[in-house]
């Protein structure tokens, strides 16, 4: 999966132009966000909703972002709109959320919107205590969790070694969940 979609033409077009069964995760309200979400669409690659969520650090999240302080009408109505905002979408992804999918109650409400859309669920796991996996579970619906971020260093070497532990995850369980962002040297 590549995140952080919908800033940068010349970058996204790059990773939407990369072989293989990639899928894309758009910020809602990114600039090129729809334009890019139609050309998956036509690549026949998978769209999700790359989701604003609150940080532990208070990170500014701009338009489409989710926090703790919001009541549950206000939470969900923002993310119908975030969801409205990305065409052809499958999926619903954290774009942070460090403190957020730590939250039951909120994840709760992220897990019964997604459900009633017809998506599922992937954590990107931005924290060890995140409870969403458990949400989507009781809401009786797929949730799946990111397994390794393939560019959180950005260097070759790094690149590689994070690159070689997720073949050897997909060798042994037959999948591996991958998170990537649109950055050259991820790219190349």
């Amino acid at each position: 999966l590549i995140d952080d979609m919908g800033n940068s033409l010349r970058l996204n077009n790059a990773a939407l132009n990369l072989p293989g069964p990639i899928s894309f995760a758009f910020l809602p309200f990114a600039h090129y966000s729809k334009k890019l979400a139609y050309k998956a669409q036509q690549l026949n690659k998978d769209i999700l909703l790359h989701a604003p969520m609150e940080t532990i650090h208070n990170i500014p999240l701009g338009k489409g972002g989710v926090t703790a302080t919001m009541n549950e009408a206000e939470f969900k109505q923002v993310l119908h709109q975030n969801i409205d905002a990305i065409p052809h979408l499958i999926g619903v992804n954290n774009h942070m959320g460090s403190k957020l999918t730590a939250l039951d109650m909120q994840m709760r409400w992220t897990m019964e919107v997604v459900k009633e859309r017809g998506l599922f669920f992937l954590d990107s796991k931005t924290t060890g205590r995140s409870v969403a996996g458990h949400q989507a579970k009781k809401a009786g619906m797929l949730g799946l969790q990111r397994d390794i971020f393939l560019d959180h260093q950005l260097n070759i070497n790094a690149l590689h070694k994070q690159y070689d532990k997720a073949l050897s995850i997909a060798k042994k369980h037959g999948y591996c969940v991958v998170i990537a962002h649109p950055h050259s040297m991820t790219i190349s």
